[in-house]
């Protein structure tokens, strides 16, 4: 009976001791390892916009179709950019006909200036020839009285023509026409521009999501029309418990299990740590000035970036997933 309660005992104590071991166990292995399964799928969002306002001619996609990166995704009616390029174009041919036409000029004006400043100067040496023989009664007051008026009239026509020439320069420009012609160029090239964006592109390679756009639609500039999914980049949000935080450190390797591939297996690295817990960036954060106060354990954001998406396992963004970091490494 006395060996019946000692072996009851020695195994009571035993199977204590197999079970704190076990806590103890584990409670080791979630300091080395930590894991949440407060962790969701992301990737880049790429939203899809007109830079022109149009109506659309022709729509390339599905919803949920996958496309290539520099795929036509729709067109928009291009008739009133294809006028204003037309429009452009004529108004560059006439402003530099017009330019080229105004430089002629003051080239032709700039030798009717010269010839009348060489006028204005055998007018002027003629006129004082006369007037030295007038004061020595060589000349008569009549040769004066014509050498005086043809000066004056040399100077006046002389005083035209640089006139003249003044006016074409300030219609020219002090660039030579070289700003109006670039002016009308810009007005050209942005024109083209436009006509260009009529044919919208995909940015990058991933799925149609969200889409509700539709042939004959009037689209407005900057107005978010459908989403592609970027399907090279992707990483997973975890939120991590601040007394989980301790141990992790950016480079560290992570298991991860998705849940829409049950017994599927995934890696991926620690890319970074929030500074800032999940609540501090929320629209309406937590008041805990009140007396009521109660304490919260706080939930920090961790990246864990992972690899492209699998052509077996399709990721899917917003996908439930466990992780598991491995801190023993890193």
């Amino acid at each position: 009976m006395k060996l019946t309660k000692k072996f009851t005992t020695f195994l009571v104590l035993f199977v204590v001791i197999v079970i704190a071991q076990c806590l103890y166990g584990y409670w080791l292995h979630t300091q080395h390892y930590p894991s949440t399964d407060d962790a969701y799928l992301k990737a880049h969002i790429l939203q899809v916009a007109s830079l022109d306002s149009a109506r659309v001619v022709k729509l390339n996609v599905k919803e949920h179709q996958w496309v290539r990166k520099g795929s036509l995704l729709f067109r928009l009616d291009p008739a009133q950019f294809q006028i204003a390029v037309r429009q452009a174009s004529a108004k560059l041919a006439n402003t530099m006909k017009t330019i080229s036409a105004l430089r002629e000029q003051i080239s032709a004006q700039t030798s009717v200036v010269e010839q009348q400043q060489a006028s204005s100067i055998l007018a002027n040496q003629q006129f004082k020839r006369i007037s030295n023989l007038a004061r020595a009664k060589q000349a008569s007051r009549a040769e004066l009285d014509n050498a005086t008026a043809s000066k004056n009239e040399a100077l006046a026509l002389l005083h035209a023509a640089q006139n003249k020439l003044d006016e074409l320069k300030l219609r020219l420009g002090k660039d030579n026409g070289a700003s109006q012609i670039n002016e009308v160029r810009s007005v050209l090239a942005q024109a083209e521009l436009n006509l260009k964006h009529t044919k919208v592109f995909a940015a990058t390679a991933g799925t149609v999501e969200n889409l509700h756009l539709r042939v004959g639609s009037f689209v407005q500039a900057g107005a978010p029309l459908f989403a592609i999914i970027d399907q090279a980049h992707w990483w997973i949000e975890a939120n991590f418990k601040e007394t989980q935080l301790q141990r992790l450190k950016v480079g560290q390797p992570v298991k991860v299990a998705i849940d829409m591939y049950p017994g599927k297996a995934f890696t991926g690295k620690v890319a970074s740590l929030s500074a800032g817990s999940g609540d501090t960036f929320s629209l309406l954060p937590a008041e805990n000035a009140s007396g009521n106060w109660v304490k919260v354990t706080q939930r920090f954001p961790v990246r864990i970036v992972l690899g492209p998406s699998p052509q077996a396992t399709p990721f899917r963004v917003g996908a439930s997933s466990t992780v598991t970091v491995d801190t023993t490494h890193g």
